[in-house]
């Protein structure tokens, strides 16, 4: 099944930021799903792994069977740029790394006090 990049996240690096950057991407993936609705029949928006001689590293993806549905990975692709435009991944990025020191602190999801 052929696919097409849309692009990524602009933040974190890769390796040593893997979850923090696979995370971001479900986020945008989401985004782009409500922006852009769901794929076309016979197709599918998904993270993929590009392989690249310096690393593998992750990305949001079309998948198609058929037909490459130009229409819909044009829209992704102008949705992500206007997302990573206006997130504070800076910021997200802090407040994620918080949340997952007070688990690691409690021992559970602290928010559930």
């Amino acid at each position: 099944m052929p696919w097409e990049s849309i692009g990524s996240v602009d933040t974190g690096e890769m390796p040593d930021d893997e979850a923090w950057i696979l995370f971001c991407l479900g986020l945008a993936k989401n985004y782009l799903q409500f922006v852009c609705g769901l794929p076309p029949d016979e197709s599918k928006l998904e993270v993929m792994w590009d392989e690249h001689e310096l690393g593998d590293h992750p990305s949001v993806g079309v998948w198609y069977d058929m037909e490459e549905p130009y229409e819909y990975i044009r829209a992704c692709e102008e949705a992500l740029d206007a997302f990573n435009q206006n997130v504070s991944w800076l910021d997200l990025k802090q407040f994620w790394k918080n949340q997952a020191d007070d688990e690691d602190e409690w021992g559970e999801d602290s928010s559930e006090d």
